[in-house]
C-alpha cells in the first residue's frame, strides 16, 4: 500500500512538472512572437484650453441650481 502511494506521488509529481514545463515553453514561444511586432505609442491628450472665470461662475451657478431642484423634487 506504501509503494502504491508513492507510484501515485510520482506520477502526480511527473505531470504537474511536465505542466509547468509545458506552461513555460508556450509562454516563450508567445514572447518572442510577440517581440517582432512594434509597441504603439500611447496617444497623449491634448491639454484643454482653461475655463475662463465667467464660464466657470456660469457651471458652479448651474451645478448648484441641478443639485438644489434635485433636493426639491426628492422631498
Amino acid at each position: 500500500m506504501l509503494k502504491d502511494g508513492f507510484e501515485l506521488m510520482i506520477v502526480g509529481m511527473g505531470v504537474v512538472f511536465a505542466f509547468l514545463t509545458l506552461l513555460v515553453l508556450c509562454l516563450t514561444v508567445a514572447s518572442r512572437i510577440l517581440r517582432r511586432f512594434p509597441d504603439e505609442e500611447p496617444s497623449t491628450p491634448q491639454p484643454s484650453q482653461p475655463l475662463s472665470r465667467a464660464s466657470s461662475r456660469g457651471l458652479v451657478a448651474a451645478a448648484v441650481a441641478a443639485a438644489q431642484r434635485t433636493r426639491d423634487q426628492a422631498s
